[in-house]
């Protein structure tokens, strides 16, 4: 009797073990729960969002409410069929990525500490018309949603891109060129005299090359210079 009187105390200790692991469990699930609260809300404005650019290949379908799979969006093609993730395109997946990525900073609400914000090339695999959304998502999120202690950073290799994005200066912030020699990066302030177009950012690399003695890389900027040119003025080689 002793024998079990002692296994049973330690059967008891091991269950409100288990039970007490369970109930931390269940605090740290309900967290992660009340953090996707706004999961509907940013799919529905993804939808109109999409929907206001004519885009119609698919939409966003939040999953019903339960505890088994809060927060989850399924997507549904325009023949109302519901689409697997693995067959969207590339361009359609980044540009979910990215309007997500934007709409749900908004839920950060602890403004005592700074946020920092990195886009890197977001247009990437997107067509002319989803990088005119974003170039406008990035404009209104820029002078409307950050703080002064905030930091923005967006990279790109897309002239097109930067030339419509870049904005003027209600905040403190500035424009930089990196130029590379094959070895090393140089980072340059954009001034007054920045390109205004592709086919002026090639000559201002093909002008840096040139001043870095880098003959060899100056011939691939020698020819989409000349094929820029050929192919605007629609001339045959």
């Amino acid at each position: 009797m002793k024998d079990l009187e002692i296994d049973k105390n330690n059967a008891n200790k091991a269950l409100n073990d288990k039970k007490s692991e369970f109930a931390q469990k269940n605090e740290e699930k309900n967290a992660l729960i009340l953090q996707t609260k706004d999961e509907e809300k940013i799919a529905k404005q993804i939808n109109l969002l999409l929907k206001n650019m004519s885009f119609s290949s698919f939409s966003l379908e939040f999953v019903n409410d339960t505890d088994e799979n809060k927060g989850q969006y399924q997507i549904r093609g325009h023949n109302g069929n519901i689409r697997p993730i693995t067959k969207l395109s590339k361009g359609e997946k980044n540009i979910i990525a990215f309007l997500y990525f934007l709409f749900s900073l908004g839920k950060v609400s602890d403004d005592d500490k700074p946020k920092i914000i990195v886009l890197d090339d977001p247009m990437t695999s997107n067509d002319d018309t989803m990088q005119y959304l974003m170039i406008g998502e990035i404009q209104k999120f820029y002078t409307t949603k950050l703080s002064d202690n905030d930091f923005f950073i967006l990279l790109t290799r897309n002239c097109h891109f930067y030339l419509n994005v870049k904005i003027p200066t209600p905040k403190n912030h500035g424009n930089f060129h990196l130029y590379s020699d094959g070895k090393h990066t140089t980072i340059k302030p954009v001034d007054k005299d920045d390109f205004r177009t592709n086919y002026g950012m090639l000559w201002k690399e093909l002008i840096f090359l040139y001043e870095q003695g880098k003959p060899d890389l100056m011939l691939n900027s020698c020819r989409k210079i000349c094929e820029t040119y050929v192919n605007f003025a629609n001339k045959e080689c």
